[in-house]
């Protein structure tokens, strides 16, 4: 059965507003405006540097907003990429290239390009003796140390601590800022496969956009988890960073991203990268029109945690029930769960046993993608971006991953309230 669009909080000030006399209306849609500009005025400067904003007040979109994203091809530390700056944590001053993923949930930070050497060392934070937080420009640190993995047992795990704070994201045309919302501060980084320390990255971070619930690992603890709060203890579950947006009446909590091309440039440096104006937060009608629609799955299938997370429920980021296909054959194809990724740089095609799906895509060969909304998505297989990995065998353990080439001629949409995901 479907939920009411509106869910928690979200519910209580949609039936404030439909009861409100219209000179409350006024005043309200007044002081969001004014929230608004007031922070696109204080966004940071081009390129994304730029100081912290004079105030960490929490944005409200009262009407979809375009924001620019960093697409850049592959580094010696890094994948091709898809970045989103952070500009300020707290009203701590920063500028973090972190990687826009719509392949997972929640945000991890890099701590030692936001903390002096004498509060967090490669080693960790220090606490001082009985301390079980500190404060820092508006950052609350805690002393529960855990846990974000990524990649699977080819990827990597960040070891960090638990901490909320505000975070601004965006650049000079556009940026928002969030809630008080849990943030992974990582200090060290571990290779999963050999379990030593990672190489340098470019990136400071994830910038996880999904509708799933992702977990911050601290202890054995094992499930069920609580959201992650102020007052959870141990291992805890974190959501999307555009849950913790603010949006006004008449606005669908979620985002579109629009095709975008990488380039060649180094995000480290100012200017050396060209913004793509790809990401629209907040969604209406009319934006996703034209879009095809698929239900996903909330909570997720085998999830034991709480049903909705800061007043939004959560889903499962992965689409079930969607076919692919090697060369518009029947007979070579399989039917399992996919996510559309722009964290990873290729596509994974996990076969279940017994399936008369090819071990192997000889280069230059289509293969489609169909979702159950009726959506198919074809590309050729080829070298980089559209590189194919197939997996016997697999698809019991893990669904398929169509990854950041789909992004190139492609758009998604995930509707948070509504519990929607689209393509077109």
């Amino acid at each position: 059965m479907r939920r009411s669009m509106f869910s928690g909080t979200e519910e209580q000030e949609h039936s404030t507003l439909e009861c409100a006399s219209a000179f409350t209306r006024c005043v309200r849609h007044f002081i969001s405006y004014f929230a608004f500009t007031l922070v696109a005025a204080c966004g940071s400067g081009g390129g994304g540097s730029g100081g912290a904003n004079a105030t960490t007040m929490p944005s409200m979109v009262i009407s979809p907003i375009t924001m620019n994203l960093y697409p850049v091809d592959a580094e010696p530390n890094n994948p091709p990429r898809l970045f989103i700056l952070v500009t300020a944590v707290g009203s701590q001053s920063v500028r973090l290239p972190l990687a826009f993923d719509t392949g997972s949930a929640g945000i991890t930070l890099n701590a030692l390009a936001i903390f002096p050497s004498s509060m967090v060392t490669p080693s960790g934070f220090v606490f001082s003796s009985g301390q079980t937080s500190i404060t820092y420009n508006g950052i609350t640190v805690t002393d529960q140390q855990g846990t974000r993995s990524y990649g699977g047992s080819s990827g990597r795990t960040e070891i960090g601590n638990l901490a909320f704070a505000t975070v601004t994201f965006g650049d000079s045309t556009s940026s928002l800022i969030t809630q008080v919302m849990p943030v992974f501060l990582y200090f060290s980084i571990i290779e999963n496969a050999t379990q030593q320390p990672a190489a340098a990255q470019t990136q400071d971070g994830w910038f996880g956009v999904n509708d799933a619930p992702n977990a911050i690992k601290i202890g054995t603890a094992t499930p069920p988890f609580p959201a992650c709060s102020s007052t959870s203890s141990g291992s805890c579950w974190v959501s999307s960073i555009l849950k913790y947006v603010n949006y006004g009446s008449g606005i669908n909590v979620g985002f579109l991203l629009n095709p975008l091309q990488v380039q060649n440039c180094d995000i480290t440096t100012d200017g050396s990268c060209k913004p793509s104006a790809a990401l629209t937060v907040g969604l209406t009608k009319a934006l996703e029109s034209g879009f095809s629609i698929a239900s996903l799955p909330c909570p997720p299938l085998g999830y034991t945690g709480p049903s909705d997370i800061n007043g939004y429920p959560v889903c499962q980021e992965y689409v079930p029930d969607t076919t692919i296909m090697a060369d518009g054959s029947p007979g070579g194809s399989y039917t399992s769960s996919v996510i559309f990724d722009t964290g990873t740089a290729y596509f994974i095609f996990n076969v279940p046993t017994g399936s008369s799906f090819p071990s192997s895509i000889a280069a230059g060969t289509a293969f489609q993608v169909a979702t159950p909304s009726g959506f198919v998505y074809s590309a050729p297989v080829g070298t980089d971006l559209f590189a194919v990995n197939i997996g016997q065998g697999n698809a019991t353990t893990a669904g398929s991953v169509v990854g950041l080439g789909y992004f190139k001629t492609n758009s998604l949409i995930i509707d948070f309230a509504n519990e929607l995901q689209g393509w077109k």
